[in-house]
């Protein structure tokens, strides 16, 4: 089956530079694109023509959002040589920060984020599993896991049988079961996929959007979200998200 990075996503937000992250409600987002408004640093974000992916079978457009009637930036292409990374637009050196995403699906696969990227083989991958991979995990990309135009299969960190593999922990800087319920196809459900990190404090939470707070700025509630994991790493310090 195959494994690509395919999502709705209707908003993004990414703050960065932060001295401390504990005082991250007094920063100021850096990028913010959510395909209906305004964008930040300007409205260009909200172009899928900006978006530009290391691998030219991936496809971006807009399109609607059921989950909650907006637009989203939807993932058109389709395929393991469809997998792969789009760096954010304007986004060139994120060290630390808060990386926040809603999300959805129209199919079964699986959902990723890379920071403090340098390359195929250099930086973090946060990987958020859907049907197919029934796993959140934090890979460190020197391992092979995020190669361009290859499904996360075929880099031999999952076990188990399709549908509803896991990620090995052994394969990963961090692994666990996604907790996710009444998954479907149909893009009816939003999730959250956020990431914070603060020089090697790694923390990534992953569930439902209604329990996650309304400022993507404030720190959920670890007792209400379906998955969190949470790493000490100093191999990467800043890079592409």
């Amino acid at each position: 089956m195959k494994r690509m990075l395919l999502a709705l996503v209707f908003a993004g937000i990414i703050c960065l530079s932060f001295v401390c992250v504990q005082a991250i409600e007094a920063a100021r987002p850096v990028f913010f694109a959510d395909f209906d408004t305004s964008g930040i640093p300007d409205d260009s974000v909200n172009d899928p023509a900006t978006w530009k992916p290391e691998n030219a079978s991936i496809t971006w457009a807009v399109g609607n959002f059921p989950a909650n009637g907006s637009q989203a930036l939807q993932m058109t292409a389709s395929g393991c040589g469809s997998s792969g990374f789009t760096p954010f637009p304007t986004v060139e050196n994120w060290s630390d920060g808060i990386i926040q995403m809603d999300l959805g699906w129209n199919d079964d696969d699986s959902w990723g984020i890379m920071f403090r990227r340098n390359g195929e083989m250099e930086g973090y991958f946060a990987f958020f599993g859907y049907i197919e991979t029934i796993s959140l995990a934090l890979f460190d990309l020197a391992g092979g896991a995020g190669i361009n135009g290859r499904c996360l299969n075929e880099a031999g960190v999952e076990v188990g049988p399709e549908p509803g593999s896991e990620v090995a922990p052994d394969k990963a800087l961090a692994a666990l079961p996604h907790n996710l319920k009444d998954m479907a196809k149909v893009a009816n459900t939003s999730y959250t996929a956020r990431i914070s990190a603060d020089g090697p404090g790694i923390k990534i939470w992953y569930g439902l959007t209604e329990n996650f707070p309304d400022d993507p700025l404030k720190e959920p509630n670890d007792a209400g979200v379906a998955s969190v994991i949470e790493v000490e790493d100093s191999t990467y310090a800043s890079g592409t998200v």
